[in-house]
């Protein structure tokens, strides 16, 4: 038997078609043909059967169109059942006999009391007629109007993503297949919920019909006794609109549960998302647990079963999880300083991969950090930066790392490490002139190039308090390390800034000038606009006033196709935010400028490749530009911006992305990036051939 049902299922494999014919044959021929009691057995329980399949994928589906069918699954099921209703109805009223399964929902219904079995069967037809049917009838009817309205918009929401560059045109055919379906299925679900509200008319008038025609058939053609006749015919009635109704009642939730279901992001099923919330809700479910403590209380109540119950809430709030905490990597054995208590942990580097960049201290260096001032220090910088540069720098922290030495400090982004240093337990920061350090005869060390700081020092702490007297600055543990990190990030902003923060810049302007966010969208697709943010935010150009940067995009996108061009454009457009930033209070750029005769070696070196212009130097001229660079003096005030190198316009990003590459901090301008009201004031120029030092400008 077995062998003979594998056989017939793998035949079947493929061939579902026949399945749904067999089923709509069966229904048409039950309706026609008279069916003994077993086959109308075997068809009832196929019914049951198929309605719990049914109850089952509605509950488990993630969003109502994965059962984009169920409008065409409630028709099929409604006519299966009212056929099976018809040929019950004709076996009760000729032979006085349901079959088994009918027989047996009418004894266990009724218990004997034929009253008893009437009102529970109006009570289940009036819940499922009045409460789940026409609630559902209404969700699906509102859905399908709010459906439909909203299909301009999204299909427009489609195009503009497609055009921006979102989104790539398989995507976006994709989305509008999606789009399709669900409209298609709510309004087939408006349509389909009529079905349910039918079934449920019909299943009563088939009760009322077979009542009242068997006890008349029963009484005056069969011959029995009034009494007889009512009570043989009411327990069949009643078990047959029991088996009709049931699955109807079942079929009706699952319309329900289906049309109310709201998607979420997780894509878990019904069950999970209604976990997931009441987990969520910690709090009011303690509540809930002591209001029914309280009611025990009442007069008459059972009290221990509401004590019971109200308990039950109460200890499943208390071990509820709350939020979440950050996992930590094994190295950070759970400590770590992320402000001034552990409810907000940093995420360690290994566990969670979207923080960029990590801080890792050894056991001694971690034991001096103040937790909550770095935290403000952190905070403040960030802040600053967002507001220079116009967009949200990454959030970081501080971890212990057991498997490093005990003083070391460690920087990470993304999982690379960009400077180790040890941190001696009785050495102080100090910042500022070194000719301070020199007349007060205090060793020092210079900070390593890694801290960002190139004015700083480290002291024996003994003579920190009298060389701050003399003029020095005090740095703190935590700002050093909070001014590390902002400042790897913002050298690394090329990297932070993705599509995330670029789509919120640009909500942003949509918001306050949507016209412009429409022009600059249309002329430049999301992509390039984020490799000229990005080739932006590299040099630390600030994209802010927003106005101003996506004006310039609206202006030249459409001209100027190559990102590295439309970022010189811009640019150019931007140059008085540029200025304002590197120049003094006077408004004064000191700068370096690149002598006509060195410019023309670097044209020379330009080369053309796959991947665009670069700038490939011999290396007897790398090395000469090299030392010339590293002779160029900072200012002796931390405070004073450090000086610029100037040269042609078309030289400028690749000489720029030249001295980025070997860790050199100057910023490179062209002459037609000086705004007019500041003043480029030439301290020295970079030569082709030096002879001796850098030659300087009196």
């Amino acid at each position: 038997m077995m062998a003979f049902l594998t056989r017939t299922l793998h035949r079947m494999r493929g061939r579902q078609d026949v399945a749904l014919i067999a089923i709509l044959l069966t229904a048409v021929l039950v309706m026609i043909i008279p069916m003994p009691t077993l086959m109308l057995d075997v068809l009832i329980g196929l019914n049951i059967t198929m309605t719990m399949v049914i109850l089952m994928v509605a509950l488990y589906i993630e969003r109502p169109t994965s059962f984009s069918t169920f409008p065409a699954v409630i028709l099929i099921a409604t006519t299966f059942r009212l056929s099976i209703s018809i040929s019950t109805t004709r076996t009760i009223l000729t032979e006085a006999d349901g079959g088994d399964i009918v027989a047996t929902f009418g004894n266990f219904v009724t218990g004997g009391n034929l009253v008893v079995g009437l009102v529970i069967f109006l009570i289940i037809t009036i819940v499922q007629f009045v409460v789940i049917t026409k609630g559902a009838e209404r969700v699906a009817e509102v859905a399908a109007r709010f459906v439909l309205d909203a299909l301009p918009g999204r299909q427009m929401s489609i195009d503009a993503e497609l055009r921006a560059g979102d989104i790539d045109p398989a995507e976006a055919r994709e989305r509008r297949r999606n789009l399709d379906k669900e409209n298609q299925f709510f309004g087939a679900m408006d349509g389909a919920m009529k079905f349910v509200k039918g079934d449920a008319i019909a299943g009563l008038l088939i009760v009322v019909v077979n009542l009242v025609g068997g006890i008349a058939i029963g009484a005056f053609q069969k011959g029995m006794p009034l009494g007889q006749a009512a009570s043989t015919y009411s327990l069949l009635t009643i078990g047959d609109g029991l088996v009709a109704q049931i699955p109807a009642l079942l079929l009706a939730l699952c319309a329900g549960a289906i049309v109310t279901r709201v998607t979420t992001e997780g894509g878990a099923d019904l069950g999970g998302d209604i976990a997931a919330e009441l987990a969520g809700s910690q709090r009011s479910i303690g509540a809930a647990g002591v209001v029914v403590s309280a009611i025990g209380l009442v007069p008459g109540f059972p009290a221990l079963l509401f004590f019971a119950f109200g308990g039950v809430l109460i200890w499943v709030a208390w071990f509820m999880p709350g939020k979440a905490p950050g996992r930590r990597s094994g190295a950070s054995r759970g400590r770590t300083a992320d402000g001034a208590t552990d409810a907000e942990p940093t995420p360690s580097a290994d566990s969670h991969p979207h923080e960029r960049l990590a801080i890792r201290l050894g056991a001694n260096a971690f034991g001096r950090l103040d937790g909550r001032a770095f935290a403000q220090a952190r905070d403040a910088r960030m802040d600053a930066c967002r507001r220079r540069l116009g967009v949200q720098t990454p959030r970081f922290g501080i971890e212990l790392a057991d498997e490093l030495p005990p003083d070391t400090v460690k920087v990470l982004f993304d999982g690379v490490a960009l400077f180790a240093e040890a941190v001696a337990a009785d050495a102080t920061v100090l910042e500022g002139d070194a000719a301070i350090l020199d007349a007060a005869g205090a060793p020092r060390r210079p900070l390593a190039r890694g801290w960002r700081r190139p004015h700083g020092f480290w002291v024996d702490s003994a003579e920190a308090a009298r060389l701050i007297d003399a003029g020095l600055r005090l740095i703190s543990f935590e700002d050093l390390l909070a001014h590390a990190g902002v400042e790897h990030l913002k050298a690394q902003s090329a990297l932070t800034l993705g599509f995330e923060e670029a789509h919120a810049l640009f909500a942003e302007l949509r918001t306050s000038h949507p016209r412009l966010a429409e022009q600059a969208g249309n002329a430049v697709p999301m992509p390039r606009m984020l490799d000229v943010m990005r080739r932006l935010a590299g040099e630390q150009v600030p994209l802010v006033p927003a106005q101003t940067f996506f004006e310039a995009l609206a202006e030249w996108g459409q001209r100027e196709t190559d990102a590295a061009v439309l970022a010189e454009h811009v640019r150019r457009a931007m140059r008085r935010q540029i200025c304002d930033q590197i120049a003094d209070a006077s408004r004064v750029l000191p700068a370096y400028v690149v002598e006509p005769g060195l410019e023309q070696q670097l044209r020379e070196s330009l080369r053309m490749t796959e991947s665009g212009v670069f700038l490939m130097m011999s290396s007897r001229l790398s090395n000469t530009l090299l030392e010339q660079i590293e002779t160029i003096v900072r200012p002796e005030d931390p405070a004073a911006p450090p000086p610029v190198v100037v040269t042609a316009v078309d030289l400028r990003r690749h000489l720029a992305h030249y001295l980025r590459s070997h860790d050199v901090g100057f910023a490179v301008l062209s002459f037609q990036e000086i705004a007019p009201e500041f003043t480029c004031q030439p301290v020295g120029t970079l030569v082709a051939e030096p002879r001796g030092e850098l030659r300087s400008v009196a």
